[in-house]
């Protein structure tokens, strides 16, 4: 992953969350869905779990929401409409 966080980085601003958003971050139902999401839009189990770190990323606060779009199609080299596509479909289901 391109300008990947450290784990320490990630540590630190997971335990700064509400329980609320930590037990939503590893929630069996949120782990479906990004693999409904991911399936629906064709992709493979490793660009599934781009999206789902992308998105974790995004609940701890190290990627801003406003660049979600943008760093989904960054990792996955995807066009911006279809990360759009996916950010949107993560954005009603997950967040």
């Amino acid at each position: 992953m391109k300008n990947a966080f450290s784990q320490e980085e990630i540590l630190n601003r997971y335990d700064s969350l509400p329980a609320q958003v930590k037990n939503a971050i590893f929630a069996q139902a949120t782990a479906e869905k990004m693999s409904a999401i991911g399936k629906k839009h064709g992709l493979l189990l490793d660009a599934i779990g781009t999206i789902a770190t992308v998105t974790g990323y995004v609940m701890v606060g190290l990627i801003n929401p406003q660049s979600f779009t943008a760093r989904l199609a960054e990792e996955l080299g995807i066009p911006a409409l279809k990360a759009r596509e996916i950010a949107e479909d993560i954005n009603e289901q997950v967040f």
